[in-house]
């Protein structure tokens, strides 16, 4: 197998080196990457539960505040099935 072919395989243990980490997402990005709709969003937004920052014509949400956003999905849904099964 040549070079250029073994290149194109993806290999997950090697995922982080393939695009460097963003330090902010626009809008429509964070809500790819929380799954859920930008509507969703843009209401959380409004309802200050996400933090923003404005650069230029940009909204953009750091990074930290989308991994925290998962770490509070993932408490919930444990939460909601503790008691589901109690």
């Amino acid at each position: 197998m040549s070079d250029r072919a073994r290149a194109k395989i993806f290999d997950p243990m090697r995922a982080h080196e393939a695009a460097p980490t963003k330090l902010a997402y626009r809008v429509h990005e964070a809500a790819d990457t929380l799954s859920i709709g930008v509507s969703t969003l843009w209401r959380r937004i409004a309802e200050k539960k996400i933090a923003t920052k404005k650069e230029g014509g940009n909204t953009l949400i750091l990074r930290s505040d989308v991994i925290s956003i998962c770490y509070a999905y993932m408490v919930a849904d444990r939460v909601s099935v503790y008691f589901a099964l109690a």
